[in-house]
């Protein structure tokens, strides 16, 4: 007679059901047909209502920007792209059309044309996962990838009509930089640097904005600290320094530069006692790349070191975000540090949901050391994706209420107050904050899982912490006045 099968033990903390884990977690549903509302769009009624709010889509929509309608001469509209990858598209994309829109309307009056941008970012998902291992390794963009981008205009975002550009505004730029960044880190932030740099061409003049941003693969990558001096000579400046992080600086055709301006020698101060400082623009010939880019997170990215020798350039190629702008749009007249820190915090949203993303695919076969089942049964594992989850949620419900009401009254023809400005800040550093937790506490339960270079999940979190070091995260922001 046989022995009786012993019953295999239930590790502790593990429930039964089919379900794995945080499959009804707080904001990491997948519900095909919805949507997320894009960051800051309509009026805010308060971070807990608004917390992983959705709302349906409609049909096909008359507006120009939708993918596979045809572009006015000289500005890139998103192209049809085939069926995204299911297993790395953002909820907020599937099974939507894109919005019935006024032809020629981008978010200038708040309500943002997101969907069309968001799809065309979640196409290169299957493009983006085939090369996201060569990019770190190569510490840049695969040139595939980086076709695809220049392909479909998204390094044209923010550059003005004038010149060719989309000129998306911030509530749907927001979108399409979290859905990037969604798909990778490094792409998100290849995403997010690049069309950023279209922004400088709303304070070039406009004949300097024409030439730099005219040719269909424009891309400015450069350096946002003052790592140079421009001395000042009839017509211009003569401009020398070395300058960190210049993300993209192998695809450039052209680079900016921050540099302190100096008259006969000494830094020239402007009423309040402060060193002037002016950003330059020069082509690729005038920089040298330096070799230096080699970190743990963004590794793909190609934000090596550049330096400039003793490089005459003319006034029309110099500007100051800070000065009145050249174009009218809102876009181009919102505060420019809040601009930046909305940005790089809807990166922190995109890679924290990818982060959470990559774990539950982890829970699935990882089996911890001293237990006998996956993390996808346990029950601790599903309250932590629940809290992250939610944790991301509410940041990025509190980050649209703090963009909306300033982009509303720029888009007005308003300027916000100091007061509602220093809100974005707030809420990117609460993203970040978020981000960090959310991710964290799942790190803490994956083990050593997170440690090999080829881990997906592993790279998520470098990225992530890499993201985190930028200097608009720092917590003295907020214990300092803004400067």
């Amino acid at each position: 007679m046989g022995r009786r099968p012993r019953r295999r033990r239930r590790p502790p903390g593990a429930r039964t059901g089919p379900r794995g884990p945080g499959r009804r977690a707080a904001g990491h549903t997948r519900r095909a047909g919805r949507t997320c509302r894009p960051l800051g769009a309509g009026s805010g009624t308060g971070a807990g209502a608004r917390a992983g709010r959705s709302r349906r889509g409609g049909g096909a929509g008359r507006g120009d920007l939708r993918p596979g309608a045809p572009s006015p001469p000289g500005r890139p509209g998103p192209p049809g792209a085939g069926q995204p990858s299911r297993a790395l598209v953002p909820d907020l994309v599937r099974g939507r059309g894109p919005p019935a829109l006024p032809k020629g309307d981008t978010d200038h009056g708040g309500v943002p044309v997101t969907e069309p941008w968001v799809g065309t970012v979640s196409s290169l998902a299957p493009l983006v996962e085939r090369h996201v291992a060569e990019a770190e390794r190569a510490r840049r963009p695969h040139p595939e990838v980086s076709a695809a981008l220049v392909e479909r205009g998204l390094f044209k975002l923010w550059v003005p009509r004038d010149h060719g550009g989309t000129e998306l505004g911030l509530p749907a730029s927001l979108a399409v930089f979290e859905a990037a960044a969604r798909l990778d880190g490094s792409f998100g932030w290849t995403v997010a640097i690049g069309a950023g740099g279209g922004l400088f061409g709303g304070f070039l003049e406009p004949t300097a904005a024409a030439e730099v941003f005219g040719p269909r693969d424009a891309l400015v990558a450069g350096s946002g600290a003052p790592g140079g001096t421009a001395d000042e000579r009839a017509g211009g400046y003569r401009v020398s320094g070395r300058w960190r992080f210049a993300s993209g600086a192998h695809a450039a055709t052209c680079f900016t530069a921050n540099c302190v301006v100096h008259r006969r020698g000494e830094p020239v101060l402007d009423a309040s006692g402060r060193r002037v400082v002016r950003a330059v623009a020069v082509p690729p010939a005038a920089v040298e790349v330096l070799d230096t880019w080699d970190p743990i997170g963004l590794r793909g990215t190609d934000s090596h070191d550049m330096a400039i020798a003793g490089r005459d350039v003319t006034l029309p190629f110099t500007f100051s975000v800070f000065d009145p702008p050249h174009q009218p749009g809102p876009l181009y007249r919102y505060p420019f540090m809040a601009i930046a820190e909305a940005s790089f915090a809807a990166l922190v949203l995109g890679l924290a949901r990818r982060g959470l993303d990559l774990f539950t695919a982890l829970a699935e076969h990882k089996v911890p050391y001293g237990f006998e089942a996956p993390l996808a049964t346990m029950a601790e594992v599903d309250r932590r994706l629940a809290e992250a989850g939610g944790r991301l949620d509410a940041a990025r419900a509190a980050l649209g209420d703090a963009v909306g009401p300033t982009w509303a009254t720029v888009a007005a023809g308003g300027v916000p107050s100091a007061a509602s400005t220093a809100l974005v800040g707030r809420a990117a550093r609460g993203c970040a904050r978020a981000g960090d937790r959310a991710v964290g506490a799942l790190v803490e339960v994956a083990g050593m899982s997170v440690l090999p270079m080829a881990s997906p999940f592993g790279r998520a979190w470098r990225d992530l912490h890499a993201l985190l070091a930028h200097g608009v995260f720092s917590p003295l922001r907020d214990a300092t006045p803004e400067t």
